[in-house]
């Protein structure tokens, strides 16, 4: 069945504040719906990007639009991602006491089953980087993120802060995933997404997610009365 919501949605809020809810990274219309929306959102007074039901998509559609919020070019983007051979790790097992300084002394052989058996033995991509667009938007932005802001998403949010974009987030932590899903079908119709990839800069995602810089709760009485409580702090904190 269809989404019950567009990948991309625009409208401007009181105080001249445009309001872009980019919902997923699977449909590169979002990119040039954006795009489109550009002159429009450069007459208004701030930015609200919502990303709190993004899960996702593609870094490349994600990339396109955080390039217009750059100040300067992101650091490389290497991704890295577990090597496994069954072999390797059970003749690794014979070498788990290896002392940390030892390791590095050990065979190529060796030290390829240590690390395979470790989960450290690791393949490398390099990415190149996310460049600032020509057209670079500098109007104040807050970036509304929640625990279903996920992989892409989460990239999106990486790049922006490596590149110096500048942004109050609000909201709840992001999911904490680094993306690149193994999905797998589950017994009575499920789905089980397993991450397969490292993210560049691991620091910010860690185990957590990302952080807000503003955390909000919604509470069951919002959702009764049906207020959005994120998107009014997103609104207070630019018009102040």
């Amino acid at each position: 069945g269809e989404a019950p919501f567009s990948a991309f949605e625009f409208s401007r809020l009181e105080g001249n504040l445009a309001y872009v809810t980019l919902n997923s990274f699977m449909d590169p219309t979002v990119v040039t719906r954006f795009k489109e929306k550009l002159p429009t959102i450069r007459d208004c007074s701030g930015l609200i990007l919502d990303l709190r039901k993004n899960h996702g998509g593609s870094d490349s559609i994600a990339y396109a639009i955080v390039a217009h919020f750059l100040r300067q070019p992101s650091d490389k983007i290497l991704v890295r991602s577990p090597k496994h051979i069954a072999s390797y790790k059970a003749h690794g097992l014979s070498l788990q006491g290896t002392p940390a300084d030892e390791v590095p002394g050990l065979g190529e052989s060796d030290r390829e089953r240590f690390l395979c058996y470790r989960r450290q033995w690791l393949h490398e991509e390099l990415w190149g980087n996310v460049e600032p667009s020509q057209d670079v938007l500098s109007l104040p932005t807050a970036i509304l993120t929640d625990s279903e802001t996920l992989s892409a998403a989460e990239d999106f949010l990486m790049v922006f802060q490596s590149g110096k974009g500048e942004a109050i987030r609000v909201g709840r932590s992001t999911g904490g995933s680094t993306g690149q899903y193994l999905v797998h079908e589950l017994p009575g119709g499920g789905m089980l997404g397993i991450c397969t990839v490292r993210v560049p800069w691991p620091e910010l995602l860690g185990r957590k997610g990302i952080e807000p810089h503003i955390h909000v709760d919604p509470t069951i009485e919002d959702i009764i009365r049906n207020e959005d409580r994120t998107l009014k702090t997103a609104v207070s904190s630019l018009l102040q």
